[in-house]
This record gives structure tokens, C-alpha cells and sequence, in this order.
């Protein structure tokens, strides 16, 4: 999977749920927690969703 389709997808769950842990998303998508905090900081960076300790909420 491209990171742009998993970036797109975490938007879509984060959507659904509102909040996510980082480490539930890495676990998902079979990627290391780094990977998933990069794809959450450039949908912060776009505004999309912000940020929290261990995970993002919907912004």
C-alpha cells in the first residue's frame, strides 16, 4: 500500500472513530509506529486531524 492510500484511509477510520491510537493503526496496516506518527503529523500539517499523546483525534 502507497502511503498516500494508507494516509487516505487513516483519515477515513479517524472520521469514522474520532480518535485512534497510534499503535492500534500500526498494528492494522502492518507498519512500525514511526511510520504511522509521519502519516499523522502530515494530516495534522494539511489540517485535516490533530494530534494527541499516543494518537489523533479529528480536527
Amino acid at each position: 500500500m502507497f502511503s498516500e492510500e494508507r494516509r487516505q484511509e487513516i483519515y477515513s477510520i479517524i472520521r469514522e472513530q474520532k480518535k485512534v491510537k497510534v499503535a492500534q493503526l500500526a498494528e492494522r496496516f502492518n507498519v512500525t509506529l514511526e511510520t504511522i506518527r509521519s502519516d499523522l503529523k502530515y494530516l495534522e500539517n494539511e489540517g485535516l486531524i490533530k494530534r494527541c499523546h499516543g494518537g489523533a483525534i479529528l480536527g
